[in-house]
């Protein structure tokens, strides 16, 4: 699960390819994360789906035109954005961080 994303990051050509369940925990993992982004930029959290749609959009026509399987490994630098909010929210809420403007 983590070879993968791992892999596309690194630019290296990973030969297995995901299985259906592993494709909807990643798929998952990234809505969790859209929905703390779009939470974070006070909108909308149904406003997390369509852009999971919208991001999923590119890659998945390109792998249709190409007749190729769709790679989610392409969303893969989005957990650097996710380890990034889920550092504020420990410094916020477990440290006692003082974030100036935060409520």
């Amino acid at each position: 699960m983590i070879v993968q994303p791992l892999a596309a990051l690194t630019c290296r050509d990973h030969t297995r390819a995901l299985t259906r369940g592993e494709i909807a925990l990643t798929l998952a993992l990234h809505l969790v994360g859209l929905s703390a982004t779009a939470y974070l930029l006070q909108v909308p959290l149904g406003f997390a789906l369509p852009m999971l749609a919208l991001l999923l959009a590119l890659p998945v026509l390109d792998a249709w035109r190409a007749q190729r399987a769709f790679a989610v490994e392409t969303l893969a630098p989005f957990f650097f954005l996710y380890a990034i909010i889920a550092a504020r929210f420990v410094f916020i809420r477990v440290l006692g961080g003082n974030v100036p403007g935060y409520f």
